[in-house]
């Protein structure tokens, strides 16, 4: 089992000003006995640029390879998982089988996991395209 403590180097004196993230892994050292479990530590990089801001390509290897996107529609609509795969695998759209995830479909609300590289090309076609005769809004959720 290990902790990860973001932006703190694993030091202690640097931990403290990250207030109670610090002292709550203190806790749990204490809790099991003492014994400081593993931490993992990651930094930013030096230039001061907040995670928020810092490019698909330096975050490679901490960012999902899935976004979801939110479909203003579900059961009640009746909506199923195959219209919209139907949707996004159509011609208008061209996505392949792999770069569809799951597809869940609740009484109001659809969410697809789509790969990140197509992630906005298939929130806009959702919000274009119709299904079942309609047209539903689609948000990219990051």
């Amino acid at each position: 089992m290990s902790l990860v403590c973001v932006g703190s180097g694993g030091k202690t004196e640097q931990r403290s000003e990250h207030g109670a993230e610090g002292a709550r892994l203190d806790a749990i050292d204490a809790a099991l006995g003492g014994h400081p479990m593993t931490r993992l530590s990651w930094t930013p990089p030096s230039n001061d640029v907040s995670v928020r801001g810092m490019r698909d390509s330096q975050l490679e290897g901490w960012a999902s390879e899935w976004h979801t996107v939110l479909v203003l529609g579900g059961r009640k609509d009746k909506l199923r998982p195959g219209d919209v795969l139907g949707a996004l695998s159509g011609s208008d759209v061209g996505l392949q089988g792999n770069q569809v995830g799951k597809i869940e479909v609740t009484e109001q609300r659809t969410w697809v996991a789509v790969r990140r590289a197509v992630a906005a090309k298939a929130a806009q076609a959702l919000d274009v395209t119709k299904i079942k005769k309609r047209r539903f809004k689609a948000h990219l959720i990051r």
